[in-house]
């Protein structure tokens, strides 16, 4: 027979484990409508995706939407949101997978992370370029998206700056060099998304390498295409 304390601290699991269980499944349902919302814009960009929309593709009722989210904006700001730390996460990954000593190898990681599997998806490029869309008029996504710049904009002039000091290439400026390579990649995801060349991911990182070649011709071999 149990004594009055196990009693007690089960009944304390129990009062904790509810809420726990609670939270867990509005993290899920949550996780579950920013999915949709992303295969949604990615087919209807933002201005014609519905709440009906969403919660077709998420198999939700389209009332129960507002329990999660606020409202249609703040789940489109959600899963900005999500796409922009996603993104963060693949660069830091493989710049930590580069080291921390060679300049010519975190710039060429940063880079190609553009062309990760996980993050060169016509789906989620689709969604970048409808974001960026709308950044003027949507105070709110202008605020995501300057935050996500700032980190994204600051690490590359970095990289940039310590290959510059390192390579000897007087010529460069740090800042223009990172906006240079920002504009590539940015640019090939649009080709990937609306050229006729139907290039591979394989492909179009090949391109950035081109483009880091050219800007830092005595790192060439750093630079090199995939054997």
């Amino acid at each position: 027979m149990e004594n009055v304390d196990s009693q007690a601290e089960k009944a304390r699991w129990r009062g904790r484990a509810k809420p726990q269980a609670a939270e867990a499944k509005r993290a899920q349902r949550q996780q579950q409508l920013i999915l949709a919302a992303i295969d949604c814009i990615s087919r209807k960009g933002i201005g014609d995706t519905t709440v009906a929309d969403i919660a077709r593709v998420a198999d939700m009722a389209v009332g129960s939407i507002t329990q999660y989210f606020t409202g249609k904006d703040a789940l489109f700001s959600a899963a900005l949101q999500q796409m922009a730390q996603e993104f963060e996460t693949a660069w830091r990954a493989d710049m930590a997978l580069a080291g921390t000593h060679d300049a010519a190898a975190r710039l060429r990681a940063f880079l190609l992370a553009y062309f990760r599997a996980d993050v060169c998806q016509r789906k989620k490029v689709a969604v970048w370029f409808a974001y960026w869309g709308e950044v003027r008029a949507r105070p709110r996504y202008r605020a995501i998206c300057a935050e996500f710049d700032l980190v994204h904009d600051t690490m590359l002039r970095d990289l940039c700056a310590s290959l510059i000091q390192e390579g000897g290439y007087a010529e460069l400026d740090p800042a223009r060099t990172a906006k240079t390579l920002a504009a590539l990649a940015q640019g090939l995801w649009l080709e990937h998304l609306t050229g006729s060349d139907g290039l591979s991911r394989d492909e179009l990182s090949m391109h950035a390498l081109l483009g880091l070649r050219a800007l830092f011709p005595h790192d060439a071999d750093a630079f090199a295409d995939p054997a």
